[in-house]
């Protein structure tokens, strides 16, 4: 590779409705299927300067049950407001003057419905990837929509680093507001979070509690029982966090630990041009990180039960 930089691999979990009939991967197989003038998604809905597109999505080979795909961020004039390098836009130009902006590679197991998806700050994510799932089938395929749902797999093993800690000196969150007024809690602290968000003209919400009044205080601002419990109880798993960061107490010491770094090593190396001619490379760096951190990946999922229709 040419110059390159890091870029970590995110791991979700594809959730299929109850009853659904037909799986994430036979979907995005018939997307595929459609001519790549009808498979591009305008998710702004009025800038039609910029549209979303599955440029691939097929087998690995054909000893193997993984599927690779490519989704991509497309604009006109892209060559000049992308950071992905100019190499790579010269490479890939397609119809109509549009460039891919941003990529994203994308591994999916279908026998662990595990998707592990590699992407810069401005590059297109699984939220993304799901919306424009949806939007295929109801306008394009023209068929009942099958919401499938993504949730982050976290380390459980975070709410023992917690309770390892004498106390909890500070909390604090990011999250979209899109991703709060999509959340369903009645009640708890997140509906109350949502109705605010509401009240204001806020793209991102970050909110902080301390339990220090003084520099140097190390009174607690919430248990260190209160807080693991809630990881426990899943509360953070429904919802896909910018940052989740605590201030732990150790011997009179704070230590801030990012509460959504867990133990899995998904670090990449991803050349900063000519992203296109590496889709192979960056594939087989992913399906790496994939196989290696499966024994932590598996047994956190929602759904511990194995997918009666293939083995991994």
């Amino acid at each position: 590779m040419s110059v390159s930089r890091n870029r970590k691999v995110n791991f979700f979990e594809i959730i299929n409705p109850e009853g659904c009939d037909r799986k994430f991967e036979e979907i995005m197989c018939d997307i595929m299927n459609i001519p790549l003038e009808n498979r591009k998604h305008f998710q702004s809905g009025v800038d039609l300067d910029e549209y979303y597109v599955l440029s691939e999505f097929d087998k690995v080979d054909d000893s193997s049950n993984l599927y690779k795909g490519i989704f991509s961020k497309c604009s006109i004039n892209s060559i000049t407001a992308s950071n992905e390098g100019k190499d790579e836009l010269k490479e890939s130009k397609i119809d109509e003057g549009y460039r891919p902006a941003h990529i994203s590679h994308f591994i999916y197991s279908p026998s662990k419905r595990i998707l592990s998806i590699e992407s810069s700050q401005q590059a297109p994510k699984q939220p993304s990837l799901l919306r424009y799932c949806l939007y295929m089938q109801a306008n394009i395929l023209q068929r009942e929509l099958i919401k499938f749902e993504c949730y982050p797999i976290i380390d459980e093993n975070i709410a023992n680093i917690i309770r390892s800690a004498n106390g909890v000196r500070a909390f604090e969150f990011s999250l979209s507001c899109d991703e709060l007024t999509s959340i369903d809690k009645n009640g708890n602290w997140m509906g109350l979070i949502s109705k605010l968000a509401g009240q204001v003209n806020a793209g991102k919400i970050t909110l902080g509690f301390s339990g220090a009044r003084k520099r140097g205080d190390m009174t607690e601002v919430i248990s260190t029982e209160q807080l693991a419990d809630e990881f426990d109880k899943g509360e953070f798993k429904h919802v896909t966090f910018g940052s989740l960061h605590a201030e732990l107490i150790y011997d009179q010491q704070a230590i801030v630990v990012n509460l959504l770094q867990n133990k899995l090593k998904s670090d990449i190396q991803v050349p900063t041009a000519d992203i296109s001619n590496h889709s192979s490379d960056i594939f087989k760096q992913i399906i790496d990180r994939y196989e290696k951190n499966k024994k932590l990946l598996v047994p956190a999922r929602r759904s511990q039960l194995e997918d009666l229709y293939g083995q991994n």
